[in-house]
């Protein structure tokens, strides 16, 4: 269950913590978490995140969709990707999302009042793979099927595809980011750093401090 109370800590605590650099490491990736998600939560006219009851709750639904189309619009601005990735300056940065409208209309205005490394945000949906065209950043949502899963993971091993997923065990798996439920409620993500540096992508520092990171579990040796 999302800690509302802790969430709107994250967002809240932004001018009290972004010059702060001493204290605990909860304290230290609560305060970056607020520098990265406060700017979009604000141009949502979303002074704090509404307080709700349990997933089915819309109020909370809101809520969840808002905080992790902040997360994925930071994750553009914090992940660099090849130079050859865009063809040129006025390509746009797509993110695209698996499913029917999974984060509602919040990327959406992400879109409509940010840009990503200078270039236009464009946000694409997709109903399977048979849609899907290239884009930067890739949402999948926790509903979406085992095969489907599975499948966006190995069809984007070697591309500079920033993959994001919400189901657990997907890191492990070779998600490059996955959110997860933290300990204390509150949504965290975990950054397998070998998968990203398969798809020639590499995370700011600044953004590995707040993730928890994943390892690949070593490839067996083919047989001699």
């Amino acid at each position: 269950m999302i800690n509302d109370r802790r969430n709107t800590a994250r967002i809240s605590c932004v001018t009290r913590h972004v010059a702060r650099r001493a204290g605990c490491v909860r304290a230290g990736r609560t305060a970056l978490a607020c520098t990265l998600v406060v700017a979009v939560l604000f141009a949502f006219g979303q002074r704090r995140p509404a307080v709700a009851q349990s997933y089915s709750d819309s109020a909370r639904t809101v809520t969840e969709a808002a905080l992790k189309a902040a997360y994925l619009y930071n994750f553009a601005r914090y992940f660099t990707w090849p130079k050859k990735t865009f063809e040129d300056p006025k390509t746009p940065f797509v993110i695209g999302v698996f499913g029917d409208r999974p984060l509602g209309t919040a990327l959406d205005k992400v879109a409509k009042k940010r840009t990503a490394k200078g270039r236009k945000i464009v946000i694409q949906r997709f109903k399977s793979w048979k849609d899907y065209k290239p884009c930067q950043i890739l949402f999948l949502p926790r509903t979406v099927t085992n095969e489907v899963h599975s499948q966006a993971i190995a069809r984007t091993r070697t591309s500079p595809l920033l993959l994001v997923t919400e189901t657990p065990g997907s890191a492990v798996r070779g998600a490059p980011v996955n959110f997860y439920l933290d300990v204390d409620g509150t949504i965290g993500f975990e950054i397998n750093v070998d998968a990203t540096s398969e798809r020639k992508l590499a995370a700011d520092a600044r953004l590995l401090k707040l993730a928890k990171i994943v390892r690949a579990p070593p490839r067996p040796k083919p047989e001699e």
